[in-house]
């Protein structure tokens, strides 16, 4: 089944038990209110490339006024559109990047070299990349999740240096 065909609120109004579905953003939560205001910050979205960290957490921070953003994901050539849909929300704000698999000691070792080169201060990280860690080639639900969480607690040490 092609998702894109589908309409954009499907995955809400497919389960909703209401009339009416109400998706707005709330005064307390909208990221243009002056009282929500980033100006001058600088943060890292990890899984950045699609899904809720291209979609919903990187343009709220860019509605925010944030001075720059850093956006990390394994799939560099999708960031670059990412980074065109910010632009077009605020022309002025810095962007930076990068592609690196968060799971990498190394690569992520990289991506902070290059990120405190350019920003020697991040105020805000927001750790939206997933580490996947399964049994075999099943499904998420399909697994066992003892070994599931095995496999995950596992990845901790890796992740975390």
């Amino acid at each position: 089944m092609d998702l894109s065909t589908l309409p954009k609120d499907w995955v809400v109004t497919s389960g909703q038990f209401t009339r009416k579905a109400h998706t707005n953003v709330y005064p307390a939560i909208n990221p243009t209110q002056p009282s929500n205001s980033l100006k001058g910050k600088i943060v890292v979205v990890t899984g950045a490339s699609r899904g809720i960290g291209a979609r919903g957490i990187a343009p709220a921070f860019v509605k925010a006024g944030v001075k720059a953003i850093v956006l990390i994901a394994t799939n560099a050539s999708k960031l670059a559109g990412v980074e065109q849909e910010l632009k077009k929300i605020n022309p002025e704000i810095e962007t930076l990047a990068l592609g690196a698999d968060i799971s990498s000691v190394e690569q992520v070792s990289k991506a902070w070299t290059e990120i405190n080169a350019r920003y020697p201060k991040v105020h805000v990280l927001v750790n939206n990349a997933g580490v996947e860690c399964t049994e075999s080639e099943k499904q998420m639900h399909e697994q066992d999740a003892s070994i599931f969480f095995k496999n995950f607690v596992s990845h901790l040490p890796s992740i975390l240096n």
